[in-house]
């Protein structure tokens, strides 16, 4: 039920990024956030918060916020829950950073080949 609940809140901040209502979005996301920490559940957790980010990184408008998400929000948010060890977190977050980046100079190379 919590899982449904946080998903539901996450599709809220995505209606009210599209609507261009940034605090509505950061507000619906921390809720989630909340609601998905209190399942207890890691593998949750991360997808919750990548799906967040998500939300930024497919926006035109706020993509470096998407990073900041990524990187600093989440980092945060684990270690002061002590789900899971510094060590393997930065793992993964040296391997979202890749992507990101990955994806971003793909799309640059596209916007400027017209593509």
């Amino acid at each position: 039920m919590k899982r449904k609940e946080a998903r539901a809140w996450l599709q809220l901040g995505k209606i009210y990024h599209i609507l261009r209502e940034t605090e509505l979005l950061e507000l619906y996301v921390k809720v989630a956030q909340d609601v998905g920490l209190s399942t207890g559940d890691t593998q949750f957790i991360l997808e919750l918060l990548e799906a967040a980010g998500d939300i930024f990184f497919n926006s035109t408008v706020e993509r470096d916020k998407a990073v900041c998400f990524y990187r600093v929000r989440t980092t945060f948010l684990l270690q002061t829950q002590n789900i899971i060890h510094t060590h393997s977190w930065m793992s993964t977050c040296k391997k979202l950073r890749l992507k990101v980046t990955q994806q971003y100079h793909s799309l640059t190379t596209a916007i400027w080949r017209g593509v």
